[in-house]
């Protein structure tokens, strides 16, 4: 199955079989309903400009006030749209909370 949203840049994968890979362990990731607030933080799982996985960590600075959207200033390069925005806690599940829409830079 997959699932593309152009506008928002990123596209959902499900296959019926975990594949087995002989170099990197694929762990199904559940997408999750929760509320993200400020201050909880973060974890961006990217790919940057398709080079090596590279994890950010950050806090949330905002919310808006519709819910949709998660500000937070955290080390992103263009390539990362759609990468899972995951809550870090002490007892890390990978679950998706939100994801990346674009890279803002500073004016």
């Amino acid at each position: 199955m997959l699932f593309t949203d152009k506008e928002l840049d990123y596209t959902f994968v499900a296959v019926s079989e975990v594949p087995k890979l002989n170099y990197r362990a694929i762990n199904p990731i559940a997408i999750v309903s929760s509320t993200l607030k400020a201050r909880d933080y973060v974890c961006i799982v990217q790919f940057p400009r398709g080079q090596e996985q590279k994890d950010s960590y950050a806090d949330v600075i905002e919310v808006s006030e519709c819910g949709k959207f998660v500000y937070y200033a955290c080390d992103t390069d263009y390539g990362s749209s759609g990468s899972p925005i995951s809550m870090a806690t002490m007892f890390w599940r990978y679950t998706i909370n939100a994801l990346q829409r674009r890279t803002q830079t500073e004016a």
